[in-house]
């Protein structure tokens, strides 16, 4: 697993992703767009309340249902043939674990100020997917007026 760090910049509303001290992309809550590299992602609800990550020419590559009450701060996210599980670790804390078939694989963990953190989360996953993950933690720390 490598480690992708994430932080608000400055006056921008714009969350940077960096992995191994290079910065490789970043999160525009609004409009809801993910940058990897050149490539561009839509990140949106849908009418439902579903979440999801959308490619450059409109195809969902993964759609999260909506959550609602007390599993608001989790996430099942089918990927592929596998079905995992984003969940808050406390009703209050920042801090995420990544579970497939109950087995904790990663975790997303804010350092507390600034709107700032840490996703371990498997390899095996696209780093859009991941970052597609950060962006529900972010929304799940109850940043209305930044994320929706």
């Amino acid at each position: 697993m490598s480690l992708l760090e994430f932080g608000l910049r400055w006056f921008s509303m714009t969350y940077k992703i960096v992995q191994n001290g290079a910065s490789i992309g970043e999160i525009r809550p609004i409009p809801g767009t993910l940058k990897i590299g050149d490539t561009s992602y839509v990140l949106r609800d849908d009418i439902l309340g579903a979440h999801y990550l959308e490619d450059e020419n409109g195809r969902r590559l993964v759609t999260v249902a909506r959550p609602s009450g007390i599993t608001s701060r989790l996430f099942t996210l089918p990927i592929g043939d596998k079905a995992y599980v984003l969940k808050a670790t406390s009703i209050l804390g920042t801090d995420f674990v990544l579970l497939e078939n109950g087995r904790e694989v990663g975790s997303i963990v804010g350092d507390g100020f600034f709107w700032r953190g840490t996703a371990d989360l498997p390899d095996s996953l696209p780093l859009e997917t991941r970052a597609f993950m950060i962006w529900l933690v972010l929304k799940a720390w109850d940043l209305h007026a930044l994320v929706n």
